[in-house]
């Protein structure tokens, strides 16, 4: 057995998709990894990205355990040039989804993935690119808040 790695980013990935709508967040909303994606202006979105850790053996027995270990980003993106409360509500809401104690079932499997930890940024407001507006060429200013989910997965040695 390998090391499920498509099976964990699925199970990440459809809990947000069935957790959706979030705030004004809805499924046309989350820039996937990989996929073409345009962010309108007027519109807040999110951009999930899961990271691997190192496996790491989690006993001496031949016939043991590894455990894997990672984090679950989501990327928050506000709506350009505009307030960060409903963004900050947003963070909230999918910290709150991904808390520590989550317990996710791997698809096809009795094997959970435990999320430890979840936890935001500090809020950070990127600029970047110009418009034509016919007065001027204001910068654009989007704010954004990264949520982290810390999780582990022990799975059979030399899986």
């Amino acid at each position: 057995m390998k090391t499920p790695r498509a099976e964990i980013r699925k199970a990440f990935y459809q809990r947000l998709l069935d957790s959706l709508p979030i705030g004004p967040i809805t499924a046309s909303d989350v820039a996937w990894p990989n996929c073409m994606f345009s962010p309108e202006p007027s519109k807040m979105y999110i951009a999930p990205f899961l990271l691997f850790g190192t496996t790491t053996v989690a006993s001496r027995s031949p016939v043991g355990f590894e455990r894997l270990a990672g984090v679950f980003q989501v990327t928050a993106y506000g709506i350009l040039n505009k307030g960060e409360a409903a963004l900050e509500q947003v963070a909230q809401d999918l910290t709150d989804l991904f808390r520590g104690g989550t317990r996710l079932l791997l698809p096809d499997s009795d094997r959970e993935i435990l999320i430890s930890t979840a936890y935001g940024s500090t809020m950070q407001i990127v600029t970047g690119g110009k418009i034509e507006t016919g007065f001027s060429q204001p910068i654009l200013a989007r704010p954004q808040i990264v949520i982290s989910a810390n999780w582990q997965l022990y799975i059979p040695k030399g899986a």
